[in-house]
C-alpha cells in the first residue's frame, strides 16, 4: 500500500520510538560506537531520515548536526521540532539537534577544518528483506521518498575524510560491510555499528 506524504507524522513527543528505555546510559550499543565515554560528543548525522537516531545521540548528550537531503521529509523534522512543549526533557534534547536541509555528500566537503566534527554517524537504507512484515507506516512512506541509498558507500568514504575521531556505520547483522577497513563491530541482535577509526588517516 502506497502512503501519501500527508501521513508522515513525525512527533518527538509522543511517538514511543523516540523514547525508548535507555538503560545501559553511556554502554547503550549505540553510545560505545560513537564513543561518549571517550568524550567524543560533537557528531554529524549524515542520514537523519526520522530523526531516531539524532534524537538518541542527543538524549545520550551529544550535540548532533542532523543532515537530510530531501525537502519533505526536513520540513516535518522542523515542524515537530517546533511543536510547542511543556515537557522540559523534550526541549533540553532537542536544542542539541540542527537540522540541516542539504546533501550530505556537499555538505561534509563544504566544512573548513574548524568545522569537521568527531564523529560521523551513517544509517543507510537497508535493503530489503524479503518474506518479513512491512515495517510501520512512517518508515514505509520514508522508504517511498527516498528510495535506495545508491552513494551510500561513496558516503562512508568521504566521511572517512572528514571526521577527526570516527565513523560509525549502522548495518544489518549479517550484512557485508559496506566498505573496506572496519576496525570493529559493535554487535546487537538485529544491528550492528560498524567503526571506522580516521584520527591517523
Amino acid at each position: 500500500m502506497d502512503y501519501a506524504v500527508e501521513d508522515l507524522i513525525i512527533d518527538f513527543e509522543n511517538d514511543k520510538n523516540y523514547w525508548r528505555p535507555l538503560k545501559k546510559g553511556k554502554n547503550e550499543l549505540i553510545a560505545r560506537a560513537i564513543g561518549i565515554s571517550k568524550g567524543f560528543r560533537d557528531v554529524v548525522d549524515a542520514t537523519t531520515g526520522l530523526g531516531q537516531d539524532a534524537f538518541m545521540m542527543a538524549r545520550l548528550g551529544c550535540t548532533v548536526r542532523a543532515v537530510e537531503r530531501v525537502d519533505v521529509i526536513y520540513k516535518k523534522l522542523e515542524q515537530a521540532r517546533l511543536q510547542p512543549t511543556e515537557n522540559e526533557k523534550l526541549k533540553e534534547i532537542l536544542s542539541r539537534i540542527q537540522f540541516i536541509h542539504q546533501d550530505s555528500l556537499q555538505y561534509l566537503e563544504s566544512l573548513s577544518e574548524s568545522e569537521r566534527p568527531e564523529v560521523i554517524y551513517i544509517d543507510p537504507m537497508f535493503p530489503e528483506k524479503k518474506k518479513t512484515a512491512l515495517p510501520r507506516k512512517e518508515m514505509q512512506i520514508f522508504q517511498q521518498l527516498v528510495g535506495k541509498d545508491e552513494d551510500a558507500a561513496d558516503l562512508v568514504m568521504t566521511a572517512r575524510k572528514v571526521a577527526k575521531e570516527r565513523v560509525v556505520v549502522k548495518r544489518p547483522l549479517k550484512a557485508p560491510d559496506l566498505v573496506p577497513g572496519v576496525s570493529h563491530h559493535f554487535l546487537g541482535t538485529s544491528v550492528r555499528y560498524d567503526l571506522y577509526i580516521t584520527r591517523s588517516l
